[in-house]
């Protein structure tokens, strides 16, 4: 699927997006940001990763927190599902999970956060996505 048949998808024009990821870019670099831990952090910038992230982003082009809400937004970044700290597997594709951004991305962490504190240290994909409140249409 091309970025054209997304944008059309969805409605919206290519400019139309590009003032979207323009807003996004300013209101994600105010807030603050969340460190890898170093051993990851290297990972992060291995070829092997950056194949496996691009390989998810091609089979799941869409942002899945976002088609949970009903809307079909272009992925750019890969989130771990079971987090590397708590054994998740590093390039398990199913273990993988295709977002449209930071703040997606952020919003996830902050929901395994309060996980933690909890003691809840395992998640699913069906786990992460039943808790998106779902917006009536």
């Amino acid at each position: 699927m091309s970025k054209k048949d997304l944008y059309a998808a969805d409605g919206m024009s290519h400019r139309g997006k590009q003032r979207v990821k323009l807003k996004m870019a300013k209101i994600t670099s105010l807030l603050p940001k969340q460190d890898h831990n170093p051993t990851h952090k290297k990972f992060y910038s291995t070829y092997i990763w950056q194949k496996s992230r691009d390989r998810k982003i091609k089979g799941t082009p869409l942002c899945e927190f976002c088609r949970a809400e009903g809307r079909l937004v272009p992925a750019t970044l890969v989130h771990h599902i079971q987090a590397l700290e708590f054994d998740g597997e590093q390039l398990n594709q199913d273990n993988l999970m295709s977002l449209c951004g930071e703040y997606h991305h952020r919003k996830i962490h902050s929901m395994m956060d309060e996980d933690i504190k909890e003691g809840i240290t395992t998640w699913t994909r069906e786990s992460i996505l039943s808790r998106i409140p779902k917006t009536p249409r």
